[in-house]
Formats: C-alpha cells, sequence, structure tokens
C-alpha cells in the first residue's frame, strides 16, 4: 500500500510544485482573474513583470481591444454588412436585447434604420463606449492578491491543507524552492513529502485504519482497482482478514 500510494502522492505533489511554483504562476492567474472580471481573454504574457499601475493599464487595454473586435464580429450577426458575401436579415430585437444583456446599452428596435454604412458605425460606437466605460470602472483591486512575495508558495501552501490537512508555512516553501533554483538538493517537493511521511507514521501508528481509507480514496481517484488491491493487501497483512479486491 504504502509504496503505491506515495508513488501516486508524490507525483500529485510534483504536479502542483510545478504549476504554483511556475515563474510565470502569479501572471497566469492574475489574467484568468481578469478574464472573469472582464469578460475578455487576457494575454498573461503582457502582464509579467509589471507594478500594480502597469498592469491594470495592460489588462484594460487589451481587454478593449478584443472587445472592440468581438463587438465588430458579433453585431454582423445582427445586422447585415455592406459588401459581406453572407446574408443576413437585420435583426432588430436580437440586436437590442444582446446590446442590453451584454453591455447595458438600451437600443430601442424601432428607433434602427435600415441597415448601411452610417447605422452601423451609429450602433458601433454607441456599443464600444458602453463596453469601454464598463472595462475603465471594473474593481481590479483584487490584482493586489497576485503580486504579494511568493505569491505562488503561498497558493502551493493552502493546497497543501486542503489535500492532507497539514500545515506548511508559505515561507518555508518559498525558502526551500529558491534554495534548490541554488542548486540544493532538497527542494519545495522533498519538503512536502518529507512532511506528508512524517504525518503518514503518526497516522500509521494512531490511525491506521483510518488512513488507510483515506488513503485508498485518493488512490480511487487515480485507480480504482489498483486501491481495491492495495486495501484487501493492507487488510490481510495487518490483520489478517481474508479479503480480496472483489470483497472490498
Amino acid at each position: 500500500v504504502k509504496g503505491l500510494l506515495f508513488d501516486y502522492i508524490s507525483r500529485a505533489v510534483s504536479d502542483a510544485c510545478a504549476e504554483y511554483l511556475d515563474e510565470h504562476y502569479a501572471a497566469r492567474s492574475a489574467a484568468e482573474y481578469a478574464k472573469e472580471k472582464l469578460e475578455a481573454p487576457i494575454a498573461w504574457e503582457r502582464l509579467r513583470g509589471k507594478d500594480r499601475p502597469e498592469m491594470e493599464e495592460a489588462i484594460r487595454a487589451e481587454a478593449k481591444s478584443d472587445t472592440r473586435a468581438m463587438i465588430e464580429v458579433t453585431l454582423g450577426e445582427y445586422m447585415p454588412m455592406e459588401g459581406s458575401e453572407v446574408v443576413v436579415d437585420f435583426d432588430r430585437q436580437g440586436l437590442a436585447n444582446w446590446a442590453r444583456t451584454r453591455f447595458g446599452v438600451e437600443i430601442d428596435p424601432a428607433d434602427l434604420k435600415e441597415p448601411g454604412p452610417e447605422e452601423r458605425r451609429r450602433v458601433l460606437d454607441a456599443l464600444y463606449d458602453a463596453a469601454e466605460n464598463r472595462i475603465d470602472d471594473a474593481d481590479l483591486s483584487g490584482l493586489d492578491a497576485f503580486l504579494a512575495p511568493d505569491y505562488g508558495a503561498g497558493r502551493l501552501a493552502e493546497w497543501v491543507q486542503q489535500k492532507f490537512a497539514m500545515e506548511i508555512a508559505k515561507d518555508a516553501i518559498a525558502k526551500a524552492h529558491k534554495a534548490e533554483q541554488q542548486g540544493a538538493e532538497e527542494g519545495a517537493l522533498e519538503l512536502i513529502m518529507n512532511e506528508v511521511k512524517a504525518l503518514y507514521r503518526k497516522r500509521e501508528v494512531e490511525y491506521p485504519v483510518d488512513f488507510a481509507m483515506d488513503m485508498t480514496q485518493m488512490l480511487m481517484r487515480q485507480s480504482p482497482a489498483d486501491a481495491a488491491a492495495n486495501l484487501a493487501g493492507w487488510a490481510r497483512q495487518r490483520f489478517g482478514l481474508d479479503w480480496t479486491p472483489e470483497t472490498v
């Protein structure tokens, strides 16, 4: 049980370390946050190495650019565009509904003139203005979290707590990671795994059944057959029970 379970745990911890301690993790996370807030994709590469004002400026600028392009394309689904090879009926009500739900712009379908360059430009400008105002007014105060020192190490510490109900200080993880980058043999992965093994030894003495079931449930997510086989083997060795994978 122990060997297979710790192989699985080691892979999970290794993947978590690779994700959270990646040098670009904070920028990626900030881009995801901005995407959710502004409903526009943000290239995380544009956020690398920026301070708060620079990051916010880059996010709002990219969101405006992407939103303008989206408006151009989507408007074509409701309003015919002169010279287009695609034939589209002028869906006045659909356009009004989309403008209201997406940008808070009230357009009376009865006020929409026959489609043409001037009418298209009038509608585009109204949507552009509303979209850009929304982007300018959006609260991006959550960006502060991604600029915190050792943000990734903090998120990894939270992951460890959630995964193993075990506390490892953010500073300890950050220190181990930096030491590894400087050539030390033991890094964040080893630090976490040593703590997990110590926890296992403690629980093995104090809570053998509970811990075996916890580990089995974790392994079930990856391989139910291996989890059942290992639990049956553990029960036979530990308590002399005549269990098989089929009876578990």
